[in-house]
């Protein structure tokens, strides 16, 4: 911080949308290079002055840093993902794949079986049926009835439920 506000490092630094400061590191090498004054540089304890003054990091130990910092960031965001899901699911607001899937299979079954079972039914009376407008009043209607039964069906109205509908039967 006493380096930015001294005024060493200028171009290197900017403040992020939430106020933290970001440095870029190789920048900042540079700068602080330049704007160092080498006569108030620290002596060692053998009283001459370190040798190196620039970089505090070879290239290696540099991108082992920044490695390092990257496994940790990905490891921050895939935790605070983990805890998005265990709050969604505490919250009720994730269901079970399968309970889906197993469901939805149902469901499908049940139309089916519900539009199948239409050729049975009415095969006789469209034999006996004499006019063609006969034959498409008595399938739309057995249409109607076979989709109306099944908007009607226990396990259509159970997995069509909202959020709200199922709390509301839970209260």
């Amino acid at each position: 911080m006493r380096a930015i506000s001294a005024g060493r490092l200028k171009e290197s630094v900017s403040k992020n949308d939430a106020g933290y400061w970001r440095i870029e590191p190789v920048a900042a090498d540079k700068e602080w290079k330049t704007w160092t004054d080498p006569s108030k540089v620290p002596k060692t304890k053998a009283g001459g002055r370190p040798a190196r003054t620039g970089n505090l990091f070879d290239e290696e130990q540099r991108e082992e840093a920044m490695s390092h910092a990257r496994s940790s960031a990905i490891r921050i965001q895939v935790d605070t993902e983990l805890k998005q899901l265990e709050l969604d699911s505490r919250r009720g607001n994730l269901i079970d794949r399968g309970a889906v899937t197993r469901a939805a299979f149902q469901i499908a079954r049940d139309l089916r079986e519900r539009l199948m079972a239409i050729p049975d039914r009415l095969a006789s009376e469209i034999h006996a049926a004499k006019e063609i407008q006969d034959v498409h009043r008595l399938l739309t209607e057995e249409l109607a009835h076979a989709l109306d039964s099944f908007a009607k069906s226990k396990e259509f109205r159970e997995v069509t439920r909202t959020k709200e509908a199922r709390e509301d039967e839970d209260a």
